[in-house]
């Protein structure tokens, strides 16, 4: 299926990105990277835009260069929840393109984004004679079981609301705000309420008055862009 916001071509060149880090998909060797940059192309996607969605048979690995991205399972209609949210460094579908099943998840843009789009065919021949790259490919998958990990352990093992929204809060914090030497951590508001209650299993009232008594408490700052984790470990020993 493709994207309900069709996605602009754009001349941004891996070989020459100042963004890349450690540990992110496309941290790899000039040589490799030369390849991965040949075999691909950039693409920018609107905020909102669908990249594809849960169901269809897998074309493309994306991966996130700039912005924000939501995961989501639907089982329904009605019922949908948020899973992740993927950023710069991430890739997305792996797991279909490697199987050649059907993508398990949605992806939607939360923010403006530019993505790395790379043909699955391509991608499993590029794979199949690069040990770096295949490193890669085993370092993010090793990624996502740690991130679906997290969401078990905070819906199954939490005993509370609280106690799921403030393991959320942490490793969404870790995810984001990594790389800052600042005080306390940061977590952008990407979500709304009701979408981050979805991850939680709770409900958006709910979420709203666990925030509010955070807050209160001196554990949070909440601004109209972020919150601010005061002292994380602190709010994981209340987790």
């Amino acid at each position: 299926m493709k994207s309900t916001n069709p996605c602009q071509s754009d001349t941004s060149a891996c070989t020459t990105c100042t963004e890349r880090r450690v540990g992110w998909f496309c941290s790899l060797n000039h040589e490799e990277l030369t390849e991965l940059e040949v075999q691909s192309r950039s693409a920018s996607y609107s905020a909102k835009a669908t990249v594809f969605m849960q169901g269809s048979l897998p074309t493309h690995l994306y991966v996130v260069c700039s912005g924000f991205v939501k995961l989501t399972v639907r089982r329904s209609a009605a019922h949908q929840a948020v899973v992740r949210i993927a950023g710069p460094g991430n890739a997305l579908g792996l797991f279909a393109v490697l199987t050649n099943c059907k993508y398990e998840l949605s992806a939607h843009a939360l923010t403006p984004v530019r993505l790395r789009l790379i043909e699955r065919d391509s991608f499993l021949a590029l794979l199949s004679k690069n040990q770096e790259l295949q490193r890669r490919t085993l370092q993010t998958l090793g990624q996502d079981y740690i991130s679906a990990h997290q969401q078990f352990c905070r819906t199954v093992l939490s005993a509370t609301v609280d106690e799921r929204l403030n393991q959320l809060l942490c490793d969404m914090a870790d995810a984001f705000d990594s790389e800052s030497n600042d005080p306390g951590s940061r977590v952008p508001l990407l979500l709304t309420q009701s979408e981050i209650a979805t991850m939680i299993g709770s409900t958006r009232e709910t979420v709203s008055r666990s925030l509010r008594e955070l807050q209160k408490r001196g554990s949070i700052l909440m601004t109209n862009s972020e919150v601010v984790l005061r002292d994380p470990n602190a709010l994981r020993i209340l987790s």
